[in-house]
């Protein structure tokens, strides 16, 4: 099930450097500009599983319908994630940002705090 019918984000990903990248939360018109406003995509490198980032992403991914997010904000994801990986906040921050017509596109590093 996709994440426009309440499923996981797809990911695109280069797994041996633990690099996942979000690959569809642009392209919803419904999806808050952050409050650069830019349409963004998410991504983590060399520390977070596959599992992690495809559950916070997807919660983060659901936020952005209803919230401006955006770069050096904070949110609160405790219980998103149990073990080893556990954290109760992450951070954005915004890593790169480009021109595509006449929109403007960003992509934001999620980092724990």
């Amino acid at each position: 099930m996709g994440f426009s019918v309440g499923g996981p984000v797809s990911l695109s990903k280069i797994e041996d450097r633990k690099l996942y990248v979000t690959c569809e939360l642009a392209a919803y018109p419904e999806q808050q500009a952050s409050a650069e406003g830019l349409k963004f995509e998410l991504f983590s490198i060399g520390v977070f599983s596959e599992e992690w980032c495809r559950s916070v992403f997807t919660a983060l991914g659901n936020l952005t319908f209803e919230a401006k997010l955006g770069d050096r904000h904070t949110i609160n994801i405790s219980g998103l994630i149990e073990g080893p990986e556990a954290t109760n906040t992450v951070q954005l921050r915004l890593f790169s940002k480009t021109d595509i017509g006449n929109e403007k596109y960003g992509l934001y590093e999620v980092v724990a705090v």
